[in-house]
């Protein structure tokens, strides 16, 4: 059961970062995954053991890094 709450959350996540993709800014959009994104993640990583994360949380970081070249390379 805590793999699929850990799963959910970060396809939440994932969701949530292809949503700021309207932002026109490059700084802003970097501020939002930095502050509002990345910390969310970082919350579900303090609070659940490391065997049901590792995984999930690199497909999640590839996504905000995907997400933050998209945006920082235009």
């Amino acid at each position: 059961m805590g793999e699929q709450f850990v799963q959910a959350k970060t396809a939440a996540i994932k969701v949530d970062v292809c949503k700021l993709d309207i932002i026109s800014g490059g700084l802003i959009h970097y501020q939002m995954l930095r502050f509002c994104q990345n910390t969310r993640l970082a919350f579900l990583g303090r609070n659940t053991p490391t065997p049901l994360i590792s995984d999930i949380f690199a497909d999640v970081d590839a996504t905000i890094l995907e997400a933050l070249c998209r945006k920082g390379t235009t």
